[in-house]
């Protein structure tokens, strides 16, 4: 769905994949997107991680439940693409303006 907005697309299974995605790679991306698969503490966890090295770029969790909280995350999301998309649209376009 991001990619049908002109958005380009790495995506990693797990935090080993994303936590070895190569430097170059990372900063060229608008937005890093977490997704609901993984337990709320990896979650936390990666949120965390890329904050602390990439602190401009904005990152998002998907929730799998209303009640998660993701703090250091530039928003927690629904799980529904309706939903999510609308949202890191917003989200990218101010981050880009």
């Amino acid at each position: 769905m991001l990619e049908s907005g002109g958005y380009r697309i790495t995506s990693a299974l797990g935090n080993d994949e994303a936590f070895g995605l190569d430097a170059t790679v990372i900063v060229t991306v608008d937005l890093i997107v977490i997704g609901f698969s993984a337990s709320h503490p990896i979650r936390t966890t990666a949120v965390h991680w890329f904050k602390q090295r990439y602190p401009t770029i904005p990152a998002v969790v998907l929730r799998f439940h209303g009640f998660e909280k993701f703090p250091e995350a530039g928003a927690t999301l629904s799980e529904d693409p309706k939903i999510w998309l609308g949202a890191i649209a917003g989200i990218l376009k101010s981050s880009n303006p």
